[in-house]
């Protein structure tokens, strides 16, 4: 209301300079005009009428040029009383709204104030840093730093602290083809806080306390995943679960997986899904993942290579997985590798893509097949004693 009366105040300011400099100059188009005079004379009746002579307007004008009327002239005392009277108009109004506008200020404590200014360093003040790789400052929840990192291991049924992000979407990637999400704390549905897609666990919040969820396979409690989610001002994140225990399936057989592995002879299935994979395909029904850090690994021993698993692969199926690495020839001549080479009990088949003649420094991938022995769902395993 105030600022309203002060623009109100300076407009009227203005517009009573632009008046006074008004004053100073001749105006133009005022319509205090003096009017030319003119000379009438009437007669009381036309000649040989007796109806009244029409009026007779002689305007001085020069009798070799058309009639015109003269050039207008302005009165300044005219001028000048009118300016007078408009100052008069304006001071009044510019008293009428400084009266008002004390009496706001002293009735509602309404006075003109100036927006202080703020320090720039406000947006980044006491602001979480984050980078990119997914690690932050670390969020605690009852005194334990919740995990930042893009993927964890867990033991089953053994709570873990895991940052998400508020307000944005996360992806939580199961061990399991159909989980199933049982929590106090958030919604679940389509328009919900937590949607399941596929093997992925989908969840998007805009509270700001820690969260609780188990995650178990739909139709099986036997395993379950125990999350404590701790809501943090950072991007969505996506994050990997795997057990920590070897001897744990890592993922549940898919009904697809299942029924190409029994309806289709081995060689055939095997040299298709090798295909498919080769062109960087996934088969369907099987679940693409990195290669959790205890996973049981095919031994591959041949002089002159090296066979890296490190940022290798899994794809799970029903009864096969198919382990993805990379071989390198780090002789200094050319060498062929034996697929023999790779060789355990529970191996299947081994190959490589492009070519398994390699130049040295040359690579390839390679593919080794193995044979999931038992149940493919995980279990649950017993720590002897003897260990702790």
């Amino acid at each position: 209301m105030n600022m309203k009366f002060s623009k109100t105040l300076i407009a009227m300011s203005c517009a009573l300079a632009l008046s006074v400099n008004a004053a100073e100059k001749p105006a133009t188009g005022n319509p205090l005009i003096a009017v030319p005079q003119m000379n009438v004379s009437t007669s009381a009746t036309a000649q040989g009428t007796g109806t009244p002579a029409p009026l007779n307007f002689n305007a001085n004008t020069n009798a070799s040029s058309n009639a015109s009327y003269a050039t207008p002239t302005i009165d300044p005392q005219l001028q000048r009383l009118a300016m007078s009277q408009d100052q008069k108009k304006l001071q009044d109004e510019i008293e009428k709204l400084k009266t008002e506008n004390q009496r706001l200020k002293e009735t509602l404590g309404v006075e003109q104030t100036e927006i202080p200014a703020v320090s720039p360093d406000v947006i980044t003040k006491n602001v979480p840093k984050y980078n990119v790789n997914g690690t932050g400052a670390s969020a605690k929840y009852n005194g334990t730093a919740a995990d930042s990192s893009n993927e964890i291991t867990v033991n089953p049924g053994v709570n873990q602290l895991v940052q998400i992000a508020v307000g944005h979407t996360n992806r939580i990637i199961t061990p399991f083809s159909h989980p199933q999400v049982s929590s106090a704390t958030l919604t679940g549905g389509e328009q919900g806080e937590v949607m399941v897609k596929d093997n992925v666990v989908y969840i998007s919040t805009n509270k700001t306390y820690p969260l609780s969820m188990f995650i178990t396979e739909k139709g099986n409690e036997n395993l379950a995943i125990s999350l404590t989610l701790v809501p943090r001002k950072i991007p969505s994140r996506e994050i990997t679960v795997n057990f920590k225990d070897s001897n744990v399936s890592m993922r549940y057989a898919s009904e697809d997986a299942e029924a190409w592995e029994k309806n289709q002879p081995f060689v055939t299935g095997t040299n298709k899904n090798l295909r498919l994979i080769a062109l960087q395909e996934i088969p369907a029904g099987y679940n693409l993942s990195k290669l959790p850090r205890n996973y049981p690994l095919p031994k591959c021993r041949m002089e002159g290579f090296k066979v890296d698993f490190n940022q290798g692969q899994l794809l799970t199926g029903s009864k096969l997985h198919y382990i993805i690495g990379k071989v390198t020839n780090i002789s200094s001549q050319t060498l062929e590798f034996k697929e023999a080479s790779c060789g355990d009990y529970d191996v299947a088949a081994v190959a490589l893509y492009p070519t398994n003649v390699l130049a040295p420094n040359q690579s390839s991938e390679i593919y080794v097949i193995k044979h999931v022995t038992g149940n493919a769902g995980p279990k649950q395993v017993r720590t002897s004693i003897l260990d702790k």
